[in-house]
């Protein structure tokens, strides 16, 4: 059996990509959304594909302040944020600019941190296994060794343990440690 902590290791960056990967819908039907961030070019659509039927969808750009005041704004000019974070408005509609960015109140937001941790363990065994392929044989000690395709066997049977063959977020990877950013 492979360790979780034997090389090679994930770093830091990811476990932490891991964590945002995980955020899931609270039973409430809230969904987590990502927090507003300094010098950022916000579009006022963001174009993505559900899930159900691989349509694409605009859905405007949708952010929550970095200390959570229990509402979600929405862009509805677009453009790149400001280097400080705006004072966002309570009222029902509130409108703010930040940088060349205005940002709509657009209802309460009372997401519950809520988290799919066996689908984030079971990915964090993919791209283990993932980095795998860069390795000949990993020595576990004296005389012990596996070969490449014995440790990437082990990390994908322990990815199907935690989430199956499908459960996990398929081949999503987070901006500057994989492909496209999740939002």
């Amino acid at each position: 059996m492979v360790r979780w902590d034997a090389a090679p290791t994930l770093t830091s960056a990811e476990i932490d990509d891991l964590m945002l990967l995980a955020r899931t819908t609270d039973l409430n039907g809230y969904e987590p959304y990502d927090v507003w961030a300094p010098l950022t070019v916000y579009p006022a659509a963001a174009v993505y594909t559900r899930h159900v039927d691989d349509l694409i969808y605009p859905a405007p750009m949708a952010r929550v302040p970095t200390i959570s005041n229990g509402h979600l704004y929405t862009v509805r000019v677009a453009g790149t944020s400001g280097t400080t974070e705006p004072t966002w408005p309570i009222a029902v509609g509130g409108e703010v600019v930040n940088g060349s960015v205005t940002w709509r109140e657009s209802g309460r937001y009372l997401w519950t941190p809520t988290f799919a941790l066996n689908r984030a363990a079971a990915e964090g065994w993919r791209w283990k296994a993932g980095k795998v392929v860069d390795q000949y044989a990993v020595g576990l000690g004296t005389g012990k060794t596996f070969a490449r395709d014995q440790q990437y066997k082990m990390c994908m049977e322990q990815a199907a343990a935690f989430g199956g063959p499908g459960g996990g977020f398929g081949s999503v990877r987070l901006a500057g440690r994989g492909s496209g950013r999740l939002h």
